[in-house]
């Protein structure tokens, strides 16, 4: 039980990273889609 005070901060933490990072690639896919990190790593 001592486990999950730390692990729900640390998800709902990490969820709100994850789809800020989602909500910022969408955004900068619709307006440059040469500049996501995606095509950095496949170039």
């Amino acid at each position: 039980m001592g486990v999950i005070p730390c692990y729900g901060p640390l998800a709902y933490l990490t969820s709100l990273f994850v789809m800020h990072f989602v909500l910022w690639t969408a955004a900068s896919a619709a307006q440059k889609p040469n500049l996501l990190p995606a095509d950095w790593l496949y170039q």
